[in-house]
Parts: structure tokens; sequence; C-alpha cells
């Protein structure tokens, strides 16, 4: 279980600068036994809490600042050992306890506002950043017994005062005063530099190779954020399926254990609906199973869909990201003619400018799907992540109308990193068949062709409805549970 919590629980938006009133922090029923009871209950074995997070607030006592818990007057009066309350309540439970540790983030226009060193002449790049950092893990290292996991972000900045070779520094340091502490750094594949592969999904658009043998960890989310927004309730966005089967399994299967991030609301308690999810989770989840690669729902499917196995003669129409807005609105008036039901693929641009479209599209019986402004080849990591912002942002626009479920790339080539994007995102993709046929998905180029077409379904008595409804009566168990895209959560914050 990997929990955020810190001053960004509070802060609208769920972020923090550093800046805050410390008087913010004030959860009114903190709660750590009923997170360790939820952890407990989806069979997880450790946790890692969020000590120091960019915003720089220390959820203990540190002589190197005030800028830490005792200025947290609105909760016991600041005289609170909230790592304590913690390390007591998991380890109550039998649970491993661990540290989540942010390195200082100060210099350039990007990090003028954050407060990731305690110290108020922060900005001059005068004090011992390293220094700093060692004291806090002497503290952080002998006041609460045994810690099990040293969980590091930006360990690799040359932001906040850092020197060459200073985190090897501060990782033999760190193992000086517990030898048996695994000490991870973020998003690093490198021996020296962590004791385990770790990867940061999906921002690192990677996942351990099938083959993968090296002591791995995976982290993601199963809010939408790391930290709750406080104007929000925190609920999760991932089902039990989805944890068990597109995670849990394929990553236990390549040495790799989940690091599931699960948001404590500002209240100081995790939602109802994420403490249910995690119950889920333990119900389907034995640790010590085989693997369930034979299954269609296990690990990220690749491939695109062209044609569904339907009872029927239904088929699907789809139409490219390129019709104007005339053309949609006369396509879809010779759809209704016909009582027949499109799928309308829609890019960044028209999400944007044709909402009001978009909505009569949708009220009319349509469906919306995620496109793509370019048709380029796509393979390697930089061009997965131009994928993954371009379709998150066609999420974004397109969420109030209807979330789309299905992604059309012409001439995409997909490839390991790309895959991952889209799985993420809830979205399959697919390209159009060869011919009509049951379960077929075509595609119309023009209106003309819409004609012809519209022409040929009903001489040979087929229905169109949208790629929604295919999967839906769909004999795929996978197609079907893609249908359902309430759990769907962004790539990106």
């Amino acid at each position: 279980m990997f929990m955020h919590f810190n001053m960004s629980t509070f802060v609208p938006g769920g972020w923090s600068s550093g800046q805050e009133d410390p008087l913010l922090f004030n959860p009114d029923n903190l709660d750590f036994g009923q997170w360790a009871d939820a952890a407990v209950a989806a069979k997880m074995k450790y946790a890692v809490l969020t000590v120091k997070h960019t915003g720089g607030w220390c959820l203990w006592d540190t002589a190197t600042s005030d800028r830490d818990v005792t200025w947290f007057k609105n909760y016991k009066d600041g005289k609170a050992d909230v790592v304590q309350e913690y390390v007591d309540a998991f380890r109550s439970r039998g649970l491993k306890v661990g540290f989540y540790y942010c390195f200082p983030l100060w210099g350039g226009d990007q990090w003028k506002n954050y407060q990731t060193l305690p110290h108020e002449d922060y900005a001059t790049g005068t004090i011992d950043a390293e220094g700093m950092v060692k004291t806090h893990f002497s503290e952080l290292l002998t006041n609460y017994g045994d810690v099990d996991l040293v969980w590091i972000d930006q360990s690799g900045t040359d932001k906040g005062g850092m020197t060459p070779g200073a985190w090897r520094r501060i990782k033999a340091h760190i193992h000086s005063l517990q030898p048996n502490c695994l000490v991870i750094a973020n998003n690093s594949s490198s021996m020296e530099d962590s004791d385990l592969f770790g990867y940061e999904y999906p921002y690192s658009l990677e996942l351990p190779a099938p083959d993968n043998t090296v002591a791995t960890e995976v982290c993601d989310k199963l809010n939408n954020g790391w930290f709750a927004n406080p104007e929000a309730p925190c609920v999760p966005v991932r089902n039990a399926d989805y944890i068990v089967n597109k995670l849990l399994r394929p990553l236990n299967d390549r040495n790799a254990n989940l690091l599931l991030n699960c948001a404590p609301e500002k209240t100081g308690v995790l939602h109802p609906e994420t403490v249910a999810v995690l119950k889920q989770v333990g119900e389907m989840w034995d640790p010590a199973e085989v693997s369930h690669a034979d299954s269609e729902l296990y690990d990220i499917t690749r491939g695109p869909v062209s044609k569904v196995a339907v009872e029927g003669n239904q088929v699907s129409l789809i139409f490219a990201p390129d019709w104007s807005p005339d053309n949609l609105k006369t396509a879809a008036a010779r759809l209704e003619a016909a009582q027949c039901r499109g799928t309308f693929f829609v890019n960044e641009a028209s999400a944007k400018k044709e909402k009001a479209l978009l909505r009569e599209l949708v009220t009319a019986g349509h469906e919306l799907g995620n496109g793509s402004k370019e048709s380029s080849v796509i393979t390697g990591k930089t061009n997965a992540r131009l994928v993954r912002n371009e379709v998150d942002s066609v999420q974004k626009q397109l969420r109030t109308t209807q979330s789309p479920v299905v992604f059309r790339a012409p001439e995409y080539e997909y490839d390991d990193f790309t895959w991952p994007v889209l799985n993420y995102l809830g979205l399959t993709a697919v390209e159009p068949s060869d011919a009509l046929a049951p379960g077929a998905i075509l595609e119309v180029k023009t209106l003309a062709e819409l004609d012809a077409v519209l022409a040929e379904l009903k001489t040979k008595k087929f229905t169109s409805v949208t790629v929604r409804e295919l999967f839906a009566t769909s004999s795929s168990k996978r197609l079907r549970g893609a249908v359902n895209v309430a759990d769907v959560v962004t790539g990106r914050e």
C-alpha cells in the first residue's frame, strides 16, 4: 500500500507548493488503523507513507527546520508524531513499513515556489542540502525502529543544492544506519543506485519484461491522483479486476511487487469505496497461486479489434477524426433516417471546438471515440509519450459528454510502449474490417460511401450499432468488460 498523505491532501487541486498555511493540515479523524486493516484485507504485505513530499513538509519533528509536524497546530496542537502513529498501526497488523522521501527540488522557474528545502533561505542555494537529507534519514532511521523500505523520489535531481555523487553517498548513509533496509530510487534500473528496479507507472511507460529476473517494484494509483483532492471525494477509478488481472498477476509473474497507491481523504481515512475495492482484491487474489496467463483478462491485451464475435447481423460504422462538422451533421441525419447508430472519432481540436455538436451526436444515440489528429507511425517511448498526452487531452475534453472506450489511429504501428498507454486509459484499439460480416467494424470515409454502405446494410438486413454496443454483446469477457469506463484513470496529473 502506497499512501500519499501530507500537506497536499489539504490543498485544492491536491498538490502542495510548500508555501501553505500549516493550519490547513487538519484531519479530524486520522485513523492509520483503518488504512492498515484495508491493507490486510487486500493481502498486502508492506506500506509506504509520504513522510516528505515535493512540498517539503516533514511528518516528523526534525531538527533541521520548523517546517514540520510541529507547525500543524490544528492536529493535536502540533504535538503529534504522525510517523510514529503510522508505524505503530501497521506493525500491529503484521505489516512491514516504509517511508517515501522526496529530494529537494529548488532552482529555476519550474520549482521557484516549492519549499522542498525546509530552510527559509533555500532559494539562495547556500545551504548544505546533502547534509540536511542525511540528518533527515538519521532521524527517520534511528527513532522508529526497523524500517523495511525507503522509497526515494527525485534521487537523480541536479536541483536542490545536490552535488554529483550525492545520492550514492546518501544511500550509503541509509545502509550504514539500517543495513537491512531496502532502498528504491524511483524509475531507476541501476543496481548501483537502487536495491530494486523501480517503475512509476504509467509515467515510466515501462513495465518489467516477461522474462525479468531482477527484484522489481511497480507503483500505480487506485484513485485518480496520487493525493486526494480535498474538493472532491477520493473514490477509486480502478476496479478489482484491473488490479488483480492487469497488475498483480502479470507483475508477480515478472518478479515484481505492486505498490498500489490508496489516497486517504482530508478527514484522515480511506473512502469507503476504496476500502471496498481493496476487500474485493483480497477475495480475488491468492499470493500463492500459479499464473493465470491463460485467461483473456490477464495482462495487457495487444492487437487492435476489427471484428467482434457476436450473435446476429450487427456491425458498427466508424467515422475518422477528419470529418468536418457539416459532414458530421449530415452523416448523423442519414444514420438516423436509416435507424442506424455509429461511432464518431474525435481529436483534440474538435473536442474543444465542437462540444455542442458532440453532445447532439451522443443524445441521438451515437458514440464518441478517441481519435488522433495525425496519421503517423508511432514507435518508441518518446512517441508513445506523445500519444499518451494527446489521447489524455481528448479524454479530459470529452469526459463531461461521454467517456470513449475505443481508440482509432490510422497507420499507427503499436509497440510495447503504446499498448500500455491505451490500456491505462481504458481504450481498446480498433481498425476497420475488410468486408461486411457479423461483428465487423467498418470505416466510412465519405458521405457517398455512407449512402452505399447504408444501402448494402438494408439489402443484407444488417443493423449498425455503436462499437460500445457491439462490445457489450460480444462473446468475449474482455470486450464486455471494456464497455465499463467508470474506472478509467488518466496517465497524467
